[in-house]
Protein backbone atom coordinates (compact mmCIF):
# COMPACT_ATOMS: atom_id res chain seq x y z
CA UNK A 1 0.00 0.00 0.00
CA UNK A 2 2.86 2.36 0.77
CA UNK A 3 4.36 1.74 -2.68
CA UNK A 4 1.02 2.55 -4.33
CA UNK A 5 0.74 5.81 -2.40
CA UNK A 6 4.37 6.60 -3.25
CA UNK A 7 3.67 6.06 -6.95
CA UNK A 8 0.54 8.22 -6.77
CA UNK A 9 2.44 11.03 -5.03
CA UNK A 10 5.19 10.96 -7.65
CA UNK A 11 2.59 10.96 -10.44
CA UNK A 12 0.75 13.94 -8.92
CA UNK A 13 4.02 15.82 -8.52
CA UNK A 14 5.12 15.11 -12.10
CA UNK A 15 1.80 15.44 -13.94
CA UNK A 16 0.49 18.38 -11.96
CA UNK A 17 3.12 20.82 -13.19
CA UNK A 18 1.16 21.75 -16.31
CA UNK A 19 -2.00 22.39 -14.33
CA UNK A 20 -0.03 24.47 -11.83
CA UNK A 21 1.47 26.50 -14.69
CA UNK A 22 -1.98 27.24 -16.07
CA UNK A 23 -3.40 28.28 -12.71
CA UNK A 24 -0.38 30.44 -11.85
CA UNK A 25 -0.58 32.17 -15.23
CA UNK A 26 -4.28 32.91 -14.92
CA UNK A 27 -4.26 34.20 -11.37
CA UNK A 28 -0.66 35.08 -10.67
CA UNK A 29 -0.66 33.07 -7.46
CA UNK A 30 1.70 30.33 -6.45
CA UNK A 31 0.35 26.85 -5.94
CA UNK A 32 2.91 25.64 -3.46
CA UNK A 33 0.10 24.01 -1.46
CA UNK A 34 -0.52 21.39 -4.16
CA UNK A 35 3.13 20.55 -4.73
CA UNK A 36 3.74 20.55 -0.97
CA UNK A 37 0.90 18.08 -0.48
CA UNK A 38 2.42 15.74 -3.07
CA UNK A 39 5.85 15.97 -1.42
CA UNK A 40 4.35 15.30 2.01
CA UNK A 41 2.51 12.30 0.54
CA UNK A 42 5.79 10.96 -0.85
CA UNK A 43 7.64 11.41 2.45
CA UNK A 44 4.89 9.78 4.48
CA UNK A 45 4.65 6.84 2.09
CA UNK A 46 8.41 6.32 2.29
CA UNK A 47 8.10 6.27 6.07
CA UNK A 48 5.32 3.69 5.80
CA UNK A 49 7.48 1.52 3.55
CA UNK A 50 10.27 1.60 6.14
CA UNK A 51 7.84 0.85 8.98
CA UNK A 52 6.37 -2.04 6.97
CA UNK A 53 9.87 -3.41 6.46
CA UNK A 54 10.40 -3.36 10.22
CA UNK A 55 7.02 -5.03 10.66
CA UNK A 56 8.10 -7.85 8.38
CA UNK A 57 11.33 -8.22 10.32
CA UNK A 58 9.36 -8.31 13.58
CA UNK A 59 7.09 -11.00 12.19
CA UNK A 60 10.03 -13.10 11.05
CA UNK A 61 11.76 -12.77 14.44
CA UNK A 62 8.42 -13.01 16.31
CA UNK A 63 9.02 -9.99 18.56
CA UNK A 64 5.70 -8.94 20.11
CA UNK A 65 6.94 -5.48 21.06
CA UNK A 66 8.14 -4.76 17.52
CA UNK A 67 4.86 -6.00 16.06
CA UNK A 68 2.78 -3.95 18.51
CA UNK A 69 4.73 -0.80 17.67
CA UNK A 70 4.39 -1.55 13.97
CA UNK A 71 0.61 -1.97 14.32
CA UNK A 72 0.19 1.27 16.29
CA UNK A 73 2.23 3.34 13.81
CA UNK A 74 0.42 1.89 10.78
CA UNK A 75 -2.98 2.49 12.40
CA UNK A 76 -2.14 6.13 13.11
CA UNK A 77 -0.94 6.71 9.55
CA UNK A 78 -3.99 5.11 7.96
CA UNK A 79 -6.19 7.37 10.08
CA UNK A 80 -4.13 10.36 8.94
CA UNK A 81 -4.48 9.26 5.29
CA UNK A 82 -8.25 8.91 5.63
CA UNK A 83 -8.54 12.38 7.17
CA UNK A 84 -6.29 13.86 4.46
CA UNK A 85 -8.36 12.19 1.74
CA UNK A 86 -11.58 13.59 3.19
CA UNK A 87 -10.10 17.08 3.43
CA UNK A 88 -8.76 16.86 -0.13
CA UNK A 89 -12.09 15.62 -1.47
CA UNK A 90 -14.10 18.38 0.17
CA UNK A 91 -11.93 21.23 -1.15
CA UNK A 92 -13.67 23.49 -3.63
CA UNK A 93 -12.67 23.42 -7.29
CA UNK A 94 -13.76 27.04 -7.69
CA UNK A 95 -10.28 28.17 -6.72
CA UNK A 96 -8.90 26.47 -9.83
CA UNK A 97 -11.65 27.14 -12.39
CA UNK A 98 -11.37 30.91 -12.67
CA UNK A 99 -7.55 30.99 -13.02
CA UNK A 100 -7.80 28.37 -15.77
CA UNK A 101 -10.32 30.53 -17.62
CA UNK A 102 -8.05 33.54 -17.18
CA UNK A 103 -5.04 31.65 -18.53
CA UNK A 104 -6.95 30.83 -21.74
CA UNK A 105 -6.61 34.52 -22.65
CA UNK A 106 -2.84 33.98 -22.96
CA UNK A 107 -3.13 30.89 -25.19
CA UNK A 108 -1.20 31.29 -28.44
CA UNK A 109 0.62 34.49 -27.46
CA UNK A 110 4.29 34.44 -28.34
CA UNK A 111 5.54 35.63 -24.95
CA UNK A 112 3.46 33.01 -23.10
CA UNK A 113 4.91 29.79 -24.53
CA UNK A 114 4.71 27.92 -21.21
CA UNK A 115 0.97 28.56 -21.09
CA UNK A 116 0.49 27.47 -24.70
CA UNK A 117 2.57 24.33 -24.17
CA UNK A 118 0.64 23.46 -21.01
CA UNK A 119 -2.75 23.89 -22.71
CA UNK A 120 -1.56 21.83 -25.70
CA UNK A 121 -0.52 19.04 -23.33
CA UNK A 122 -3.91 19.13 -21.58
CA UNK A 123 -5.76 19.01 -24.90
CA UNK A 124 -3.64 16.11 -26.18
CA UNK A 125 -4.22 14.20 -22.93
CA UNK A 126 -7.98 14.63 -23.17
CA UNK A 127 -8.03 13.76 -26.86
CA UNK A 128 -6.01 10.55 -26.34
CA UNK A 129 -8.53 9.24 -23.78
Amino acid sequence: MGCIVLGFGIYVLAAGKDLATLIEDGKGESLTLYSSAAIILIVISLFIIVVAFFGCCGAMKEHKCMLGTYFAIILVFFIIFIVAAIIGYTQSEDKMQQPLKDSMKNFGKTNKTKTTDAWNYVQESVRSK
